[in-house]
C-alpha cells in the first residue's frame, strides 16, 4: 500500500511533503497526515466542499434558483448542501457508481468536476473553477 503525506502549516497551508519543508519558517507549526494514496486527500475534501459553496453562489448570482436549473418545482436558492445532493452526488452514482464522496479517488473528483463543469458551462453559461491549492489557501 502506497502512502501519501501532506503537511499543514498553522497558516492553512497544504503542501506535499516533499515540497513542504522548503517553504515552513522556523518556528512554524506542521501537522503531518498519513492517507491512502489513491483516496482523496483532506485538502481536496475540502476543496469539493468550497466548490459546492462556490457553484451555489455562482447559480444564485445567476438567477438560477433549484427550479430554474433542474426543471423541478423547487423555488428556491441553492445552498452548498442542495449543490451536492441535487447535482454533484447523481452524476457521480450515474458516471462512477459511487454513493459517497468518501469513496472518490483523486481521479475520480477531477472526473466528476468536468462532467458538472461541462454542462453547466453550455446550458447556463456558467463557469465555477475547482478551488486550487493556491485559492484553497486564501478562502
Amino acid at each position: 500500500m502506497s502512502k501519501a503525506m501532506l503537511v499543514k502549516t498553522d497558516k492553512g497551508h497544504f503542501l506535499p511533503i516533499d515540497n513542504a519543508f522548503n517553504s515552513v519558517a522556523a518556528g512554524e507549526v506542521i501537522q503531518v497526515e498519513l492517507g491512502n494514496a489513491k483516496q482523496r486527500t483532506s485538502l481536496q475534501n475540502n476543496a469539493l466542499h468550497l466548490y459546492f459553496r462556490n457553484a451555489s453562489t455562482s447559480l444564485n448570482d445567476a438567477g438560477f434558483t433549484v427550479a430554474k436549473t433542474l426543471n423541478k418545482g423547487l423555488e428556491m436558492p441553492w445552498t452548498e448542501i442542495l449543490f451536492e445532493q441535487l447535482i454533484w452526488k447523481p452524476v457521480q452514482l450515474a458516471s462512477l457508481g459511487k454513493k459517497s464522496t468518501t469513496q472518490l479517488t483523486k481521479h475520480d473528483v477531477s472526473n466528476v468536476y468536468d462532467i458538472i463543469n461541462l454542462h453547466l458551462s453550455t446550458t447556463r453559461k456558467i463557469h465555477i473553477a475547482f478551488p486550487s491549492r493556491e485559492t484553497f489557501n486564501d478562502q
